[in-house]
């Protein structure tokens, strides 16, 4: 987190593992459904923290972002 902070921008890699992280903290946290208001408030939050829009974690009327897509993919492995 501290090379995030020192810089003035996130890379791909790191915005894809500071994801898989929430989301494996989030499914921890919440359970394997999170409520939209509970994805929405980690969305708020990583946006403060990176200095990104918060509609890219998750956007509230398509209801799709980069924690959707985390949660989908955890989804799958719980159906194997």
């Amino acid at each position: 987190m501290d090379s995030i902070a020192n810089s003035e921008c996130v890379t791909i890699k790191q915005r894809q593992d500071i994801t898989r992280i929430t989301v494996h903290k989030l499914i921890a946290a919440y359970g394997n459904y999170p409520t939209k208001e509970q994805r929405r408030k980690v969305a708020a939050l990583l946006a403060d923290i990176l200095g990104l829009e918060r509609h890219i974690f998750y956007d509230e009327v398509t209801h799709d972002g980069f924690l959707v897509r985390g949660l989908e993919n955890a989804w799958q492995r719980l159906a194997r």
